[in-house]
């Protein structure tokens, strides 16, 4: 049920999001006001922006290339790198852990878009190697992700806030971070609808 809705008063500092059903109906309101204002609705509104983009976008890439979005990272990825990369420096960059992108190289494999090919001086190493009809899928589905990015984000973004947003969401993203030691506890693992 995506997001379809996002309110935010800015007199008031009320947030609210509302997610509709297929028929357009509203299907659940969301209360983004936290106990805390400030920053804690910036947070609300920062986790329903991201949720409704991100669904937008996957909807787009499976309804026109039956692509979903996490697997058109992958093919991102493979392509940004040559055609070529190790399944495990693919996990990370497409921030997966290493049993996710297992799936999603199974699948893409198995319609022809890539390819595993072992590392010859070293067994334990795999490569993801993307293929001509990769290639070809990858570009066809470039051109919804584009037509949608433009339309549910950067066309929100005015020319005079994309270096604020950009500033702001660099910050966020390039903090310290203290994490631990337990793979769980990666940055970015286990998000995403695949």
């Amino acid at each position: 049920m995506p997001l379809r809705r996002l309110a935010y008063d800015q007199n008031s500092g009320a947030t609210s999001a509302r997610s509709d059903n297929r028929d357009g109906k509203a299907a659940r309101e969301y209360d983004l006001n936290f106990p805390f204002p400030g920053a804690w609705n910036a947070w609300g509104v920062f986790l329903i922006a991201y949720h409704v983009v991100e669904g937008e976008l996957d909807a787009a890439l499976r309804r026109n290339d039956e692509l979903p979005l996490t697997e058109f990272a992958v093919l991102y990825f493979l392509y940004r790198s040559n055609g070529r990369l190790c399944c495990s420096d693919l996990a990370e960059k497409a921030i997966l852990t290493s049993s996710r992108v297992t799936r999603h190289l199974d699948k893409l494999e198995a319609r022809g878009y890539i390819l595993r090919e072992p590392d010859p001086s070293d067994r334990r190493v795999i490569y993801a190697v993307l293929t001509a009809v990769g290639y070809e899928a990858y570009q066809k589905a470039l051109a919804t992700f584009a037509a949608c990015y433009e339309k549910h984000f950067a066309s929100l973004i005015s020319e005079e806030d994309r270096p604020t947003f950009i500033r702001l969401m660099g910050a966020i993203a390039h903090q310290p971070r203290d994490l631990g030691d337990s793979p769980k506890s990666k940055p970015g693992r286990g998000v995403g609808r695949n």
